[in-house]
């Protein structure tokens, strides 16, 4: 007995008309670290703001004893926020294959508010010895 010739449907079982599995939206490659020092730098920048004015009101209050403290405070704090900010900015960039602007903007903003720290501090030292 011969065999009859295959239905086309036969000739095509094994290609499928469907995915092999669930269909998935392409992802998406971010810069996390880049992203985390934008957000730190950004954060420096707004405290910076809320800082002269809290010290503006404590100018109004005749408050001057607590100027001196709280000045240092935010230089620590911005010194930190920004030495973050270059560190997260600078492995943001070394990173291949993923966004740099983030990354880059963070570093900047970092650099910047790590200089006005520094020139700060400096001109506090060079002032006081007079």
């Amino acid at each position: 007995m011969t065999h009859p010739v295959d239905p086309p449907s036969a000739a095509y079982a094994h290609t499928s008309h469907h995915a092999a599995g669930p269909a998935t939206a392409p992802t998406r490659v971010g810069n996390p670290l880049g992203l985390i020092a934008l957000i730190l730098g950004v954060v420096v920048l707004v405290l910076g703001v809320v800082m002269m004015l809290v010290q503006a009101s404590l100018i109004a209050a005749q408050a001057y004893e607590a100027l001196e403290p709280l000045g240092w405070l935010n230089t620590l704090v911005s010194g930190v926020l920004g030495a973050a900010a270059i560190v997260l900015g600078a492995v943001g960039l070394a990173q291949r294959g993923r966004p740099q602007a983030v990354a880059g903007i963070g570093l900047g903003i970092g650099v910047a508010v790590l200089v006005s720290v520094i020139s700060g501090m400096l001109y506090t030292l060079v002032a006081s010895s007079f």
